[in-house]
């Protein structure tokens, strides 16, 4: 079973309370182990929003509260706070580079570690010194704990003649809200680096299955009430950040590049050069209606039905 480490920046987008709702599905079927949640904004309610969400699978799970200095992206707050007010929660846990490196001292086995917002606190993890929870620096304690990096960020569609002009080579979310973290990260981090870019999971539509009365579906309507613009026609989102849960768990849904370099750019585009590094990005292999059917199967039991009967119509 792999341990997973997450950190996360939910409260923005709702594709990150579907992520920790995936890695808690997985983990009630013996796929993964769900060790912390550590939390990369201070949007008021984020820890809170994580202890929500668990609460409704029926599991407590050790969460952070950032403590980095608030991005601006960090102002933006859909719906962080109204689940926790909503689902009776309470902000908790201590700073996220501490937690993280807590997490990391104490594991009996390497980690794999997910990240599925800005860089930020996993770069204050590779700058951290020694303290009473480990007499190494960061970068070392990862490389001693944790077996790869899985991390929600780029942009490699001009490498990749199969998507056409389906999307631009731009600079992607995660990486522009803090480039220097995410150069920072892309030049140091000891071990291997998955990257699951924009266009493998931007036409992946899942989390539809979710109730109103859930804290996932609570954050689903409440993002698409904040941007009713961008509603699709079912209350489904672009499925970025539980597609990087589900390969870091070993769901076989993508194929992977060749090794190489990551290189993020001063604008915050990414490139990459072959043959370099131990780094890797995701590229899409099948239908997105198909990818998006075996997501929701594994959200949960009371989805698991409807989900199936539609993978087995993809």
């Amino acid at each position: 079973m792999i341990d997973l480490l997450l950190d996360t920046d939910i409260g923005i987008d709702c594709d990150d309370a579907m992520a920790i709702a995936l890695a808690l599905s997985l983990e009630k079927r013996g796929m993964a182990r769900l060790v912390g949640v550590s939390t990369c904004t201070t949007r008021p309610g984020a820890s809170a929003a994580v202890r929500a969400i668990a609460r409704s699978y029926g599991e407590q799970v050790a969460t952070s509260v950032c403590g980095s200095p608030p991005l601006e992206c960090d102002a933006v707050d859909v719906y962080a706070a109204g689940l926790r007010d909503r689902f009776g929660e309470r902000d908790e846990g201590e700073e996220s580079v501490r937690f993280l490196r807590r997490k990391l001292a104490g594991a009996r086995r390497p980690l794999t570690l997910v990240a599925i917002g800005p860089l930020t606190v996993i770069a204050g993890l590779l700058e951290s010194g020694p303290d009473d929870l480990s007499p190494i620096g960061g970068r070392d304690l990862v490389a001693a704990s944790v077996s790869t990096l899985y991390v929600m960020a780029g942009n490699f569609v001009h490498l990749e003649k199969r998507y056409g002009t389906r999307y631009r080579h731009t600079a992607e979310w995660n990486v522009y809200q803090d480039i220097a973290a995410a150069q920072l990260v892309a030049e140091r981090f000891p071990v291997p680096v998955v990257f699951c870019p924009y266009e493998a999971g931007a036409d992946v539509l899942t989390g539809q299955y979710f109730g109103a009365e859930t804290p996932v579906g609570t954050a689903i309507r409440l993002f698409y009430a904040n941007d009713p613009d961008s509603f699709p026609g079912l209350y489904a989102r672009s499925s970025w950040d539980p597609i990087t849960v589900a390969v870091a768990a070993g769901v076989d849904l993508f194929d992977f590049s060749p090794p190489g370099k990551v290189v993020v750019e001063t604008d915050g585009r990414t490139d990459f050069r072959p043959g370099e590094g131990n780094h890797r990005y995701l590229i899409e292999k099948n239908p997105s209606e198909h990818t998006a059917a075996v997501l929701n199967a594994f959200y949960g039991t009371d989805l698991q039905q409807t989900c199936l009967s539609t993978l087995r119509k993809a």
